[in-house]
């Protein structure tokens, strides 16, 4: 029994044994993680961290999963303000060491093997990439890819033998076409299309861009512009994302995109306070969503109008979820800005 807190939590390595456990006590603020020897029955701490603790380079490590040796498990940390990979010693033997790190961007999105192994971890720059840690499954997927024409993949359902598996393709102009992989047969089926009506050729691309808040700091951004218009002039939807714990980047929206069919820009931005930049920028606007969160999202149109891409007369804004709310701040924090966007451009005055 681990006489500190009660584990709530409970992970296996590979071999099925119980090697983590993560709990607290009702009423305390104090997390605690404990292992113990393959074997054995002796919990001993090996963690303990004060939860929704403020401080950036305080943040603990989150379990993920074990390595091949089940005396080694990975887990996300903090490293210089950014959510890195570290592998961790379970018998204290080696203090924890970085796996992984990128220099501008968190660390997210474990894949996992049915035996709790960790394959591999996510990361998004402008899009989603992956850092392999089992050459096998990478061989795999870096395969996958070529056959399909260099498209992004990923694996996401398999076998318990791993021998098949269902990955799947996509980007800013495919909401993904899955394909069944059987490694015996070495063959590769496409299962089906989540929007088989439409060509994603024919779809408008998500252009990465950044532009300066009124403080000067660089927020990045995504464009959309119409298919063969030009970036001049345009009626533009500006679009904040949800959360504000969230974060945009090269992906499937099918809103975009149907706005984008009727002849309008779209404007998306991670503004202070999204995820996956790190401590620091998400912190910088914590609990001021309607003051520096919202600035960003103004300053993005402001940037818009200037720079000669939006029509000032043609300018509106939507979200839904935070995304909802920024839109209603466009209306009260700069009344007269946005307006409600017409049948279609055309129509508008």
């Amino acid at each position: 029994m681990y006489p500190h807190a009660p584990l709530r939590s409970l992970r296996t390595d590979a071999t099925g044994q119980v090697r983590l456990g993560c709990g607290f006590r009702a009423g305390e603020k104090t997390i605690v993680c404990a292992t113990r020897d393959h074997g054995s029955t002796e919990w001993r701490e090996l963690v303990k961290y004060q939860a929704f603790q403020q401080e950036s380079g305080g943040r603990i490590f989150q379990p993920l999963g074990f390595a091949e040796d089940p005396n080694i498990r990975y887990a996300l940390g903090d490293y210089e303000g950014r959510d890195a990979l570290y592998s961790v010693d379970l018998r204290d033997r080696d203090n924890p060491r970085v796996e992984f790190m990128h220099p501008a961007v968190d660390v997210e999105g474990p894949i996992q093997a049915a035996d709790g192994r960790l394959l591999g971890v996510g990361y998004i720059t402008d899009g989603p990439h992956i850092y392999y840690l089992d050459h096998e499954f990478e061989s795999e997927m870096v395969g996958v890819s070529k056959a399909l024409g260099n498209a992004s993949v990923r694996s996401t359902s398999r076998s318990v033998d791993g021998n098949r598996k269902i990955v799947v393709t996509s980007s800013d102009v495919d909401g993904g076409h899955y394909y069944l992989l059987d490694k015996k047969q070495q063959r590769l089926d496409l299962l089906g299309a989540a929007y088989p009506e439409l060509a994603p050729a024919t779809l408008p691309r998500m252009r990465p861009i950044d532009y300066p808040a009124r403080d000067g700091t660089r927020v990045p951004g995504y464009l959309t512009v119409p298919v063969g218009q030009r970036a001049e002039h345009l009626p533009l939807i500006v679009m904040p994302h949800g959360g504000p714990i969230a974060r945009d980047y090269l992906e499937f929206d099918f809103l975009r995109l149907f706005l984008a069919s009727r002849g309008y820009a779209m404007l998306q931005m991670n503004f202070r306070g999204s995820s996956g930049y790190g401590d620091a920028w998400f912190r910088a606007a914590h609990q001021d969503w309607g003051g520096l969160t919202y600035g960003d999202v103004g300053d993005a149109a402001r940037w818009a109008v200037a720079s000669g891409l939006a029509d000032p007369a043609r300018l509106c804004i939507v979200g839904w979820s935070f995304g909802g709310y920024a839109a209603l701040m466009g209306q009260c924090a700069t009344a007269g800005s946005f307006a409600a966007p017409p049948a279609s451009p055309a129509s508008a005055t």
